[in-house]
């Protein structure tokens, strides 16, 4: 009667499972950083994205009331304001709330956590992060008349917050007040046209507000 023996599978040596440590190493080092550099291209995209659909509803709406959107503080002591004839009062001082149903983002300040009015681009360690919109807009370019645009491809109308305000602005030129972003920065930039640019503080400062753009 033959003998049956079991024959077992030979291990792996030390040498083989560090070698098999140090390719899965490489191929991890690889391929990381490209799964990363995608995530980030998405977020600057949806960003980028959510800016044009900011700057369509803001085309609709200063095509229905002949002025942008814009913020305005209503004193404690008066229930409206108006604007060019724009009946403003403390339920629309907004931006947000003035295109909010050109966009249908919720009209709520949780529901505008997900909505365009939110950029991929902050975290929640970003000054800004908890303002209903994560954009800022150019103070020159709140209520202004339609009309009155002359050059919107080169006027900067909104661009992402990183402070604590609705609005930024210039007192004169190179005096910078309420700046969005830091001089070597580039970020995205809706202009009053809808198109989208990317810029730094330096290049953002020149389409601000200038007296030829202003008729």
């Amino acid at each position: 009667m033959r003998k049956l023996t079991h024959v077992y599978p030979r291990a792996f040596t030390i040498v083989e499972l560090l070698v098999s440590v140090a390719i899965v190493a490489i191929l991890a080092a690889i391929v990381f950083p490209v799964i990363s550099g995608m995530v980030e291209q998405s977020r600057v995209t949806k960003d980028a994205s959510n800016l044009r659909n900011i700057g369509v509803a803001s085309q609709l709406f200063a095509s229905d009331n002949q002025i942008y959107p814009g913020n305005l503080t209503i004193p404690d002591d008066s229930e409206n304001a108006s604007v060019s004839g724009y009946l403003i009062t403390k339920d629309n001082n907004r931006l947000f709330k003035q295109i909010d149903p050109y966009v249908e983002a919720g009209g709520s300040t949780e529901a505008y956590k997900t909505s365009v009015f939110a950029s991929p681009l902050k975290s929640e360690d970003d000054p800004g992060y908890t303002y209903p919109i994560h954009y800022i807009q150019n103070q020159n370019t709140s209520f202004l008349l339609s009309s009155r645009a002359v050059d919107p491809a080169n006027i900067v109308f909104l661009t992402i917050n990183n402070g604590n305000s609705y609005q930024f602005w210039w007192a004169t030129a190179g005096d910078r007040i309420g700046y969005p972003i830091n001089d070597d920065t580039q970020t995205h930039a809706l202009m009053l046209d809808g198109s989208i640019r990317t810029l730094t503080s330096d290049e953002m400062v020149e389409e601000i507000i200038q007296p030829e753009w202003v008729q």
